[in-house]
């Protein structure tokens, strides 16, 4: 589901799933929106191997693991803030030959998969949505989380999570302006809609 979200209220707060199953191809995609400048949006861990996606800086999205040849991180870079409560997108690949990170319509940072080691990420904790370990998780909302073609139930699992909050606020913000001729953008627990009643319009977006 395109809006299934999560609030993630503070930053220590995480959300955990079953282990990824990502060992020779990984294919990661989501959206988040937040006001900090930092934070753990996921990562899962082995004995020595891993993977993690975070936002390291207002401007910098890093997509880092090692499949036991030593960590190896790519780094996009955005032009303007990305912690401007505005939803970004952002979408992580690796296979055996290389692996590649893209935020929003960013051009795609790639990176040739090294030669050695053992090439399948071994993982065995649990998928943590959010930090990890005490490390600076995330603030904010992430939804429409994939991977390797599976969307995983944030909503779901943050009803059953003390201190979360299942779905996201603020759609508005982002997609009001879709709202054409003056038509009033609704907030929804699941997105958003136009109200036209004011307008000489109908449709969803008041367009018609």
């Amino acid at each position: 589901n395109y809006w299934n979200a999560a609030s993630f209220p503070d930053p220590s707060s995480h959300l955990h799933f079953s282990t990824f199953q990502g060992e020779t191809s990984a294919d990661i995609s989501f959206y988040f929106k937040t006001l900090i400048p930092r934070g753990v949006f996921l990562e899962n861990l082995g004995n020595t191997d891993f993977i993690k996606l975070e936002l390291k800086s207002a401007t910098d999205v890093s997509f880092s693991f090692d499949v036991g040849n030593g960590p190896v991180e790519i780094v996009v870079r955005a032009p303007s803030p990305l912690n401007d409560d505005q939803w970004h997108r952002v979408t992580a690949e690796r296979n055996v030959k290389q692996a590649s990170l893209q935020v929003d319509r960013l051009p795609p940072q790639v990176r040739k998969a090294p030669t050695e080691g053992h090439r399948r990420l071994e993982l065995y904790s649990q998928l943590y949505v959010g930090a990890a370990g005490g490390q600076q998780g995330f603030l904010g909302c992430i939804r429409s989380l994939r991977m390797n073609g599976v969307t995983l139930d944030l909503e779901e699992r943050a009803k059953v999570t003390s201190g979360f909050v299942s779905g996201c606020s603020g759609h508005c913000t982002s997609y009001g302006a879709n709202c054409e001729h003056g038509g009033r953008c609704v907030e929804k627990y699941h997105g958003y809609s136009c109200d036209c009643t004011h307008t000489a319009y109908e449709g969803t977006f008041c367009n018609k």
